[in-house]
């Protein structure tokens, strides 16, 4: 069981493996990688809804996509809320 400062809460147990896999990713290899500009850069792009995002990778000598940057962008959230 893992306690959270704050109020008390309790995970259920595939929320504390979730959570420890979560802490794992994030204390391990770097999750942004650095660009290297002689190599092709891969653009994702995704409209979901109300939102625009975009990952920006590249391919490392193992072949894996390794995560440069990312953003997203909600317009379409204010023009749904507010409709002008």
């Amino acid at each position: 069981m893992i306690y959270l400062p704050g109020p008390l809460m309790t995970l259920s147990a595939l929320q504390q493996i979730a959570f420890k896999s979560l802490k794992t990713k994030l204390f391990s290899s770097p999750i942004l990688a650095f660009p290297n500009f002689i190599k092709k850069l891969l653009l994702l792009t995704n409209i979901f809804g109300y939102a625009l995002g975009a990952i920006l990778s590249q391919l490392d000598k193992g072949y894996h996509k390794r995560v440069i940057a990312y953003d997203n962008y909600t317009p379409l959230l204010a023009k749904k809320l507010f409709d002008y």
